[in-house]
This record gives structure tokens, sequence and C-alpha cells, in this order.
């Protein structure tokens, strides 16, 4: 079974980052345009989930949680998932009927009475865009961090540098960790949406 959604959003245009970076020339629009879409890969391997929302499709053998031979749950991968929006095939290719099981986010598993055997097929949305106040409350987060390490990137043209001189001017990048070389500031932004569970 599958599920159509709508293409992924652009979270931060080229030109809402020059507003931003208070660029003023269009020459570097298309290196700004990869930047920002090498920044949202970033983030989403760092925290390891989408952004927006995508159809993800997973695998369960049925054999972690077996009551007297029949398989009693199935575990759910540790992201944002779309209850509703849970198909179930069995080892046999049948779609399962959603009333003979119930998806417990909060348990990370989809629990019922699992007759066929295993592997079964999970499809379902996932994704920061599947959390009911998404666009009142994450994607503004989203965004700002988007943009903040962007412009990190865009400004630190010498990986590793603290600070860096021309002419004689010079630019301070700020507090920079030391373990991921990313400063503070973008750091903890990512920490943060990292611990978003739903």
């Amino acid at each position: 079974m599958t599920m159509p959604i709508a293409p992924a959003p652009t979270l931060v245009t080229v030109q809402e980052f020059k507003l931003y970076a208070r660029i003023e020339t269009s020459a570097e629009d298309d290196l700004l345009g990869e930047l920002l879409a090498e920044v949202v890969g970033l983030i989403e391997s760092y925290i390891g989930k989408s952004l927006t929302t995508e159809q993800i499709t997973f695998t369960d053998d049925g054999e972690t949680f077996r009551f007297y031979g029949a398989p009693r749950a199935l575990i759910l991968p540790y992201m944002q998932i779309d209850a509703a929006s849970v198909a179930i095939t069995n080892g046999a290719g049948e779609t399962l009927d959603p009333t003979g099981y119930t998806v417990r986010l909060d348990l990370r598993q989809i629990r019922g009475s699992f007759a066929c055997g295993g592997p079964y097929v999970v499809t379902c949305r996932a994704g920061y865009g599947t959390l009911p106040d998404y666009e009142q409350r994450w994607l503004p987060r989203i965004r700002s961090t988007i943009k903040d390490y962007a412009l990190f990137l865009y400004q630190q043209r010498t990986p590793g540098a603290s600070s860096e001189g021309a002419s004689g001017t010079s630019v301070s990048y700020g507090d920079i960790d030391p373990d991921t070389g990313l400063p503070n500031r973008v750091r903890m932004a990512l920490r943060k949406l990292r611990g978003i569970i739903a």
C-alpha cells in the first residue's frame, strides 16, 4: 500500500537566507542554494529524522514480543510517526486490517494479535512534519537552526578556524564546541531537535 505525500517544502529559500545573512548580490545564489540543501542534509543526519514528512518502510520479524508462539507487538523506530498512516503487510503479502492492531507511540510499539507469520512490513509517514504543532512550534525553530548553521558554514570558509581576518578586518565565530566544530548556539539547537519524540 502506498501513501502519497506532498513534496518536501523548501524550508529556507535562498532569498530568505540572503536577507538573514545581509547578502545583497545574486552572484552566489547557486552556491547558497547548495549550501542550504547541504545544511538540511547535515541536520537530518545529525538528528536522525526528517525535518518535514517522508514515507518510510521498515520490517519487523515478529520475534521480539511473542506470546504462546504468536507475535503480540511490533517495534516502531525511534522517530516521529503519524499513527493514522500505519499500514502493515504480513509474511503472506496480505494487508492487515487496522482495527486488529493499535499504534502505541508512547511505547514505540504496534500492539495486536498477529496470527500469520512475519516478516511484517510496516509503511507509514514519519518526520517532524507529523507533529501536531509542527507549523506553529517546530517549523520556526527548524528554520532558525538552518539559517544559523548555513550562516556559520558560509562565513567560516576555513574549517576549524575560530576567527579569520583580511584587509585589516577580522571576524570571530564565537564560542565553538571542540568536539563538533559547531558554534554552541547551533549545537544546542541541534541537541534540542534531536531530543524531540512523539
